[in-house]
């Protein structure tokens, strides 16, 4: 919800389809920089992408 009203920033929300299931799963997920790289960080825990 914080990530849709745009209140976190480089906050986005990811969403993929489930590979067995076909579902739709959308993650809040950051972009972070760390000595001149980036990642993809999901702050919460949740179902792992490969699980299906």
């Amino acid at each position: 919800m914080l990530i849709r009203a745009g209140l976190i920033p480089r906050g986005h929300l990811l969403t993929t389809r489930g590979r067995k299931s076909g579902r739709l799963r959308t993650q809040p997920v950051a972009i972070v920089e760390h000595e001149g790289r980036r990642w993809l960080v999901s702050p919460l825990d949740g179902d792992p992408w490969s699980a299906g």
